[in-house]
C-alpha cells in the first residue's frame, strides 16, 4: 500500500492559549481531491495553515510523504481571493512567474524555460491575454485564475487552495475544477477549503469535516452524509441538499 502524501496526528492549534482546533488525526492519499468543510469559524483555514506549516500547532504532528527540504518545491498554495495587496505594482505575468521561484537558486533569475512555463499555465486558465495587466485591476475571478496559474507553474505535488470558488463566476469555477482534475490525473494531490455543500460529491473524492474538532475524515461516499453534515454544522440542513444528489 502506498504511503500517504500527508499524515496528521493529534493536531491541536491554539490562539492565545485557547484551542481553536483539537486533536485532529487523519491521512491524505496521493492523487486525491480532498475538501475541508465546516461552518464559519470552524477552523478550516487555521487547519490548512497549520498543516502547511504557516501556523505552529500547540501539539501534534504533521508528516509529509517527502523530505522537508523538498517542501518549497513540492507544496503550492492558492490563497483566498482578496487576501493579497491589490495596490502592489505587479503584472499578471509576474505573478505567474513567481511559481517558478522555488526552483531557482539564490539570486538566480528566471530562465527562458521558466517564462515559457508561466505563460503556458496562464493559457491553461485563460489569462494569457492579460499578461501585462496589473493584478489589482482584475476581477475576483480573474485574480483567482492568475493565482492558480502561479501554483500550476510551480509544478508541485501537493496543492492547497483556500476557498478557490468563493466569489467567482461559473466560467472560472469550471476552469478551476478542470485544472484540479488535471492535477489529480497527473499524480498530484489537492486539498481545498470548500464552502458549497451541494458540490462536495461532484468535485471531491474525500472530505475532512471539522467544527473545532474532527467529525469525519475519509472517502466522500462513506463520510459525507446527513448524520455527519448535521453534526458538523449543528443543524439539519441536509434536506435542502438532497435534490442535488437524487
Amino acid at each position: 500500500m502506498e504511503n500517504p502524501v500527508l499524515s496528521v496526528k493529534n493536531l491541536t492549534v491554539a490562539y492565545d492559549g485557547k484551542p481553536v482546533l483539537e486533536n485532529i488525526t487523519g491521512e491524505i492519499k496521493k492523487g486525491s481531491l480532498t475538501a475541508i468543510i465546516g461552518p464559519n469559524g470552524a477552523g478550516k483555514t487555521t487547519f490548512l495553515k497549520a498543516i502547511m506549516g504557516l501556523l505552529k500547532p500547540l501539539s501534534g504532528e504533521v508528516t509529509f510523504g517527502f523530505e522537508d527540504k523538498e517542501r518549497k518545491t513540492k507544496i503550492a498554495y492558492v490563497p483566498q481571493t482578496g487576501s493579497t495587496d491589490r495596490d502592489f505594482p505587479v503584472t499578471v505575468f509576474d505573478v505567474a512567474l513567481m511559481g517558478r521561484y522555488p526552483h531557482l537558486g539564490w539570486f538566480k533569475r528566471p530562465k527562458k524555460k521558466d517564462r515559457e512555463i508561466a505563460f503556458e499555465m496562464l493559457k491553461k486558465v485563460g489569462m494569457e491575454k492579460y499578461i501585462h495587466r496589473q493584478i489589482g485591476t482584475l476581477s475576483g475571478g480573474q485574480e483567482q485564475r492568475v493565482f492558480l496559474a502561479r501554483a500550476l507553474a510551480q509544478q508541485a505535488k501537493l496543492y492547497f487552495l483556500d476557498e478557490p470558488f468563493k466569489g467567482v463566476d461559473a466560467a472560472t469555477e469550471k476552469v478551476i475544477v478542470e485544472m484540479l482534475r488535471e492535477i489529480r490525473e497527473q499524480g498530484g494531490t489537492v486539498v481545498v477549503v470548500h464552502h458549497d455543500l451541494n458540490t462536495v460529491k461532484k468535485y471531491f473524492d474525500s472530505v475532512i469535516m471539522i467544527n473545532k474538532t474532527l467529525v469525519c475524515w475519509g472517502d466522500t461516499e462513506s463520510c459525507f452524509n446527513e448524520k455527519t453534515v448535521s453534526r458538523t454544522f449543528k443543524t439539519d440542513i441536509f434536506p435542502e441538499m438532497k435534490t442535488s444528489y437524487d
